[in-house]
Formats: C-alpha cells, sequence, structure tokens
C-alpha cells in the first residue's frame, strides 16, 4: 500500500485540532491516517465490508457500518468524523452524518471529487488538502 500524499499532515492537523474519539469512515485499504491516530485517539474505523475482508492491522478498531443508515451510537461522542478518498455519493452522508452527533467533518477528496456544500471550506495544511466543516483553532 503507497502512502497517501499528505497524510503526515492530515495527522498532524487531527491531533492539533480535537481530542479523545475520532471515526473514519470507508477506511477500505487506505488505513495509515487510522493507524497513527490510534496512538493518541480512541479511533474506530467503518466500511460496509466484512470484517473478514479487513486488513488484520486494523481489525481491532474496525466496525461494519453503513453510511447510508448508521448506527448514531458508533459515532456519538467523536471530536471529529473524517473520510480519505470517499466516493462523491456518500460524502453528503457524511456530512448529514457528522452534524447529527455535534462532530466535525473532515473530507479528504480523491482529486477533486467533492459534493457541492456550501459548509464546506478548502483546508491546506502542509502537503494535504481536504475539505472542513465548520471552524477549528487553526482557522
Amino acid at each position: 500500500m503507497a502512502g497517501l500524499v499528505g497524510s503526515n499532515d492530515i495527522v498532524k492537523f487531527i491531533k492539533e485540532n480535537y481530542f479523545g474519539k475520532v471515526v473514519e469512515i470507508g477506511v477500505g485499504s487506505h488505513y495509515d491516517v487510522a493507524i497513527k491516530l490510534s496512538k493518541c485517539f480512541k479511533v474506530i474505523v467503518t466500511d460496509i465490508i466484512d470484517v473478514d475482508q479487513i486488513d488484520e492491522k486494523i481489525r481491532g478498531i474496525y466496525v461494519k457500518d453503513d453510511i447510508s443508515n448508521p448506527r448514531l451510537s458508533i459515532y456519538t461522542g467523536a471530536s471529529l468524523i473524517y473520510s480519505i478518498r470517499p466516493p462523491i455519493e456518500i460524502q453528503i452522508d457524511i456530512l448529514n452524518l457528522a452534524y447529527k452527533v455535534g462532530s466535525n467533518s473532515l473530507i479528504r477528496p480523491l482529486g477533486s471529487e467533492v459534493v457541492n456544500d456550501i459548509h464546506l471550506t478548502l483546508k491546506n495544511f502542509g502537503r494535504a488538502a481536504f475539505y472542513m466543516t465548520r471552524e477549528d483553532k487553526t482557522s
């Protein structure tokens, strides 16, 4: 697995701005951010695939969930809900979920593929570019 450009900067940004519990949606095979964050946060990663298809490195923090019909208890209490390269068709679900549970959200899209939402702000932090809802202390 090749590393995601800017992943260390995403980790640094999250460490500087969030606390406690963070949840990654749609983890798939890009779990390097979650692994790094798990050293200082309670991290939960979710996806719709069965646990036996998940790399053993993240099985202990993995929960199967469908973002289009999420179990709110997984996300409640998270200071941040984030997703790395989510398909555009689930991005609005991620934003709606974060709003419902009172969390900030961060979306690191694949290229420029991002849902058109007036509440999203492009954030450049080091080599990382991502979209945020709500303000953080670095704004």
